[in-house]
Parts: C-alpha cells; sequence; structure tokens
C-alpha cells in the first residue's frame, strides 16, 4: 500500500488484536485499505477479539461520488467481519460516513 492509500496499523493489547485505520484526515476505505484489513482480520493469531479503530479525529468518512469497482469490496469486507472466529468490536469516534 502506497502511503496515498493509507494502510491499517496492527498491534496487540493482550489478547485483543487492534487494526486502525490509518488514511488521514477521512481514514478512507480505499481498495489497498479494504485489502490490507481483510489480511489483516486473516491473520489474527491466538487473539481473542479485535478492534477496529480509526486513526486520527475519524473513524471513517467518506461519501464517495462514484463507488469504487475495485475488490475487494465492502461487502467482503463485511463477511470477514461476520465469519470472524472471535468477536470483533468497532470503537466508533468522530466522523463515521460512508462504507
Amino acid at each position: 500500500m502506497t502511503a496515498d492509500e493509507g494502510a491499517i496499523l496492527s498491534r496487540r493489547e493482550g489478547d485483543v488484536l487492534v487494526l486502525t485505520l490509518d488514511h488521514p484526515p477521512s481514514n478512507a476505505l480505499t481498495a489497498g485499505m479494504r485489502a490490507g484489513l481483510l489480511a489483516a482480520m486473516s491473520d489474527i493469531g491466538d487473539a481473542r477479539a479485535i478492534v477496529l479503530c480509526g486513526s486520527g479525529r475519524n473513524f471513517c468518512s467518506t461519501i464517495p461520488i462514484d463507488p469504487d469497482p475495485a475488490l475487494p469490496d465492502l461487502s467482503a469486507l463485511c463477511t470477514a467481519v461476520e465469519n470472524s472466529p472471535v468477536p470483533v468490536i468497532a470503537a466508533l469516534s468522530g466522523a463515521v460516513i460512508g462504507a
């Protein structure tokens, strides 16, 4: 992922895997961000829970004019959360708009 596409930051806090959307200022879910999030969610090791959060002031706040046709799409992320072997918690703060 390039700096323009943002990054998914991953850290462990005990048994919890914390995944941070890091694409300032809005943490837009670009194709690269979606792919990074899917990769991080598929490699949780022995974590007993996942927390999703956004860096900065916003969780994720983008409203694309045209839907992004690149894969993975939003439904792939929703499926990964639904099928996660551990609880997934979204720590929402700031703007939470769009995908």
